[in-house]
């Protein structure tokens, strides 16, 4: 089966990661995907995202999801999800993801990033209170600039957040 919408992408990742099916897990994401991990580390391409979902394929674990919001632009989609994860240990995650059209009209996840909220924890956690504003700016410059699209972008997000310049 292939996701011929956005949502479909996450009713798709439920039925083969429940499955254990770790390749059909695999087919929802783009071949230059970009993943980040709880901490902010960056995973890329589905070699990286293989190891990153193994042990949740083998155990069969539940995901159970709502969608909050798509928002759709030509081919690209940035979704809001809620995810309730019942295995290591049970969570509830809040996850932004970016989903790209093939060629062939069907949709796969680009970027995603499961720990929205926990990115900015783990800054905090670690004494970073300015790294709780500036760690989603630079994490999202590195996931883009795999993918080829940074350098067209500003991502002075630093500036619009606390009035500074990124410099200073």
């Amino acid at each position: 089966m292939t996701a011929k919408s956005p949502e479909d992408i996450c009713r798709l990742f439920q039925q083969y990661i429940a499955e254990g099916d770790l390749d059909a897990v695999l087919s929802v994401y783009d071949p230059e995907a970009v993943f980040l991990k709880q901490y902010g580390e960056v995973t890329r391409g589905r070699q990286e995202l293989r190891q990153q979902l193994a042990a949740q394929a083998a155990m069969k674990t539940r995901f159970d999801f709502t969608i909050k919001q798509v928002v759709q632009a030509g081919d690209i989609a940035l979704m809001h999800t809620q995810w309730q994860v019942s295995k290591p240990q049970p969570m509830t995650v809040y996850a932004i993801e970016v989903a790209r059209r093939q060629p062939d009209r069907t949709w796969r996840w680009l970027i995603g990033d499961p720990f929205t909220d926990g990115n900015a924890h783990a800054c905090r956690h670690a004494g970073d209170t300015a790294g709780a504003v500036s760690a989603v700016p630079a994490t999202l410059k590195s996931v883009l600039s795999h993918i080829g699209r940074a350098g067209a972008l500003d991502l002075g997000a630093t500036d619009y957040i606390t009035g500074r310049s990124p410099a200073g």
